[in-house]
């Protein structure tokens, strides 16, 4: 006797098959993918392994080689605002970079494009990283110095075309003191016997080292002014005398007591003995209760 076969009968059938052929595809793509990764994973280990061990000792020999002041000629090669894929070079205290200028312009690189430049050990932290997330990287390190002359990246949250590209080259390293005159130094705070004091917001006080001619030249907020000093490194403070101060004769009515906090500033300058910097920032002290603080200007 023939069985009649229902439409739901039909339909349940269908779906069956569908169903067979669903998890058919889904395990072979498991085991296709799953033999492809297993093979992907054992080079990609062994590649890691020989990147790990060429950071380590690149790193091991700028380590032993850096001092705390180095200049480098760097270029990210990326599809970005003209500013950042320029030709720059660097002036780095302490990792923190002091100054960026356009080689071929000379013109000061923006605290906008500044902030986001790599200094070498910035781009020792981006490659470990890289590494240890399996991300795709060429780099050739410097021979004598170990930092990293050409840099590839395959991070695509770091620049719009995918990656990140930046190459290094011509490497010097200085002496630290000679970083206080690339830049200008810009008056933040100065200390009397109550303790630290912001400056008058509005005002702008200023001074640049010329270590040539040893000469400060700058703006006390209202007046320009110029001094001699003489510097003895000493095994425990960088010492520093200044004296002939001399400074324009304007008054100035704004800011608010600009004039008063321009006297404290050059009363101050002239009683200056030692200084200390560490990155970005220079105090020149008298004392325990007297002092003028300095970040790089912008």
């Amino acid at each position: 006797m023939n069985k009649i076969i229902t439409m739901n009968e039909r339909k349940i059938g269908q779906n069956f098959r569908h169903q067979i052929m669903v998890a058919f595809i889904a395990i072979m793509t498991i085991v296709i993918t799953g033999c492809g990764s297993s093979s992907d994973e054992e080079v990609t280990f062994e590649d890691a392994r020989q990147k790990w061990n060429e950071l380590q000792n690149a790193s091991a020999t700028w380590n032993n080689q850096l001092g705390r002041y180095y200049k480098i000629q760097s270029q990210r090669i990326c599809e970005c605002l003209p500013e950042m894929s320029s030709q720059m070079m660097l002036s780095v205290l302490d990792n923190s970079i002091l100054a960026a200028r356009d080689i071929n312009t000379d013109e000061t690189i923006s605290s906008e494009t500044k902030i986001n430049i790599k200094t070498v050990d910035d781009i020792f932290d981006l490659i470990q990283e890289a590494i240890d997330d399996s991300v795709t990287i060429d780099v050739t390190y410097n021979q004598e110095y170990g930092y990293p002359e050409t840099t590839r990246l395959n991070i695509e949250q770091l620049a719009v075309d995918g990656g990140l590209h930046i190459e290094l080259s011509n490497l010097t390293v200085e002496d630290p003191i000679s970083a206080l005159d690339d830049v200008t130094w810009q008056l933040t705070a100065y200390d009397s016997i109550v303790g630290p004091q912001e400056i008058i917001e509005g005002s702008n006080v200023s001074m640049t080292f010329d270590l040539d001619n040893n000469q400060l030249s700058g703006s006390g907020g209202c007046n320009s002014f110029n001094a001699d000093f003489v510097m003895v490194d000493t095994d425990t403070n960088n010492n520093i005398t200044i004296f002939n101060i001399l400074n324009t004769e304007m008054s100035c009515e704004s800011p608010e007591k600009i004039m008063e906090q321009e006297q404290i500033f050059f009363a101050t300058l002239t009683q200056t003995s030692y200084f200390t910097f560490d990155k970005a920032t220079l105090s020149l002290s008298v004392g325990a209760d007297a002092g003028l603080h300095f970040k790089v200007s912008d």
